[in-house]
């Protein structure tokens, strides 16, 4: 199934790790915005590694939010895009 992943990391070094990570399984579409077609063990290691990676339990209000939104082929065949990046035909579709 493809999936859209995106963060919002606060500590700069925690969001290149996390970004270096997410480049092993997914495309990059925007800074933090990544799409790939996973398997469910893809997807099961990417959301353990990513509870490790983000801060979520900060006392000083410096908290990391991660969102995985699934994507169904009909609802993908109505994605839009406009502007520059990496075209969204780059991401496979099965």
């Amino acid at each position: 199934m493809r999936y859209i992943i995106c963060y919002d990391i606060m500590d700069d070094r925690r969001r290149r790790k996390v970004a270096a990570f997410l480049e092993e399984f997914a495309i990059r579409v925007q800074e933090s915005v990544f799409v790939g077609e996973l398997t469910v063990p893809e997807l099961k290691k990417i959301k353990s590694k990513l509870k490790k990676m983000a801060n979520v339990d900060s006392d000083n209000g410096m908290v990391d939010s991660v969102h995985i939104y699934p994507i169904c082929n009909s609802c993908w065949k109505r994605v839009w895009q406009l502007g520059s990046g990496i075209g969204l035909e780059k991401v496979i579709v099965i």
